[in-house]
């Protein structure tokens, strides 16, 4: 995989204690600062000089009764001469015998994390060996009127389960490992999310998106032709959308190997809160569903999202780089999303509050937002093609530098903040939206908007000549159901 397995050197060094009701901790003790040791040192060294001086007189002392002519202070003397005597052999002895058991707890210490560095690599390696295992199955076909068996290699998902689980426990087990681990995993899951349990391997369409030409032109030309060009480029669209879609429906669910590979990582990341969040990259997740945490316990660059379900809930600066979403559905609040040269296509925002949704040089088709409370989109260089809004508030829209083509803002009302500079508006149907705050408008925008009676126009310009008369009663005939 992508990282080196855990060297037994380095194995046990990241080896998490685990936590004990005990509340003191003694690691200052065991290894104190470089100060407190050097005075520790000191004191006890002065100490020591102190004693010998101290026993150096005591026999001085003992030695001129010893030999006085006072025969009851000799006597006393060589009463007091036997313990010190016998100490002075003795603890010697019981130093040597403290550093000798000393020594031999040490090299019990270095066996045993020797002995347990040993087991912890060949729990990785056996784990790593598991993640690649296959079985062969026997298949068998009628082939010109016979019976044919074929034999297939396919994963063995069994196998690899156990060995995704080995690693987890060893990757809550081992601090220093756990980067290495979550980088194997992840791994694992762009090499293998893309297979289905056959072992077949899925490949996107080959076939590129329209370009987005026509409708500029469409946008600033008058001649009668510009309709019918419209219309191939509508056409080229609709095929272009209806493989995408075809090609997801066909895809195969994760595989239940992969989707464990991405609990785990996002156990192990919540293990390791100080860390930003890695990305899983070129990655197909089909009949998933994201919840809050491991939305933010990832990233996702260029992966390829099919009938998912992502819950935005109490998630923050959730970012989206050259990823592709086909019939997903996003769901949640207190959120800010950003969508990077991405493409999403038949796609649901629901129940968005507090919500801020940016697609930055991305491609939307047929999108479906419905509102819950406010929201505000950013569409610097984007694209949105068919799709509809329905929010209860005022948005706040952001529409500069963007192209939107058969978009339904119908009944949106507009925030002051929202922006309707440098846009290309094709057939987007603004009937009976109030724009009545907004500011910052051209009126090449005003002009080439779809607009009713109802509609109400910006207090900073003049009702466009080419809207009707504004009639806050009007009943526009398509609105109604019957």
């Amino acid at each position: 995989m992508d990282k080196d397995p855990p060297t037994p050197s380095s194995a046990l060094k990241g080896l998490a204690t685990k936590t004990t009701s005990w509340p003191i901790d003694f690691s200052a003790v065991r290894s104190p600062p470089a100060w407190l040791a050097n005075t520790a040192t000191t004191i006890i060294f002065l100490f020591a000089v102190a004693l010998f001086f101290l026993a150096l007189v005591a026999i001085i002392r003992l030695a001129i009764d010893l030999l006085g002519d006072n025969p009851q202070r000799a006597s006393e003397a060589i009463k007091s001469l036997l313990p010190i005597a016998a100490a002075a052999v003795g603890l010697p002895l019981i130093i040597w015998r403290l550093v000798i058991l000393n020594q031999q707890t040490r090299i019990s210490e270095i066996k045993t994390q020797i002995d347990r560095e040993t087991h912890y690599t060949s729990i990785f390696s056996k784990s790593i060996d598991q993640l690649g295992q296959t079985r062969e199955v026997n298949e068998t076909r009628e082939r010109e009127h016979r019976l044919e068996t074929t034999t297939r290699t396919v994963p063995n998902i069994e196998v690899r389960l156990g060995g995704i689980h080995s690693l987890t426990r060893l990757g809550e087990e081992s601090i220093r490992d756990r980067e290495k681990i979550e980088n194997t995993l992840r791994s694992y899951v762009r090499e293998n999310s893309w297979s289905d349990r056959r072992g077949f391997s899925s490949s996107a369409p080959a076939k590129s998106s329209p370009r987005f030409h026509a409708l500029y032109a469409w946008s600033r030309s008058e001649e009668p032709d510009r309709d019918k060009a419209l219309e191939v480029w509508e056409s080229e669209v609709t095929e272009y959308t209806q493989n995408q879609l075809k090609w997801g429906a066909s895809l195969s669910e994760t595989r239940v190997d992969v989707n464990e590979a991405i609990d785990a990582i996002v156990k192990l990341r919540r293990l390791s809160q100080s860390t930003p969040p890695d990305r899983l990259y070129e990655c197909l997740f089909v009949g998933r569903s994201f919840s809050s945490e491991l939305l933010n316990a990832t990233g996702f660059e260029r992966c390829t999202f099919a009938n998912c379900f992502l819950n935005l809930k109490e998630n923050s600066d959730l970012r989206f780089s050259n990823c592709q979403f086909l019939n997903s559905r996003f769901s949640g609040n207190t959120a800010s999303i950003f969508f990077v040269r991405s493409i999403l296509m038949s796609c649901g925002f629901e129940d968005l509050n507090d919500c801020s949704v940016s697609l930055r040089a991305s491609t939307a088709y047929n999108l479906g937002f419905s509102a819950s409370g406010a929201i505000s989109f950013s569409l610097p260089g984007s694209t949105l093609i068919g799709g509809w809004l329905a929010a209860p508030m005022p948005i706040t829209l952001d529409a500069r530098s963007a192209t939107i083509f058969q978009f339904d803002f119908n009944g949106i009302s507009f925030s002051a903040a929202a922006q309707f500079e440098r846009c290309t508006l094709v057939k987007a149907d603004f009937r009976g939206a109030d724009l009545s705050q907004v500011e910052k408008i051209s009126p090449q925008a005003l002009a080439s908007m779809r607009v009713n009676a109802r509609t109400v126009h910006p207090k900073t310009t003049g009702r466009p000549e080419s809207w009707p008369e504004y009639d806050p009663n009007y009943e526009d005939p398509d609105e109604i159901p019957f």
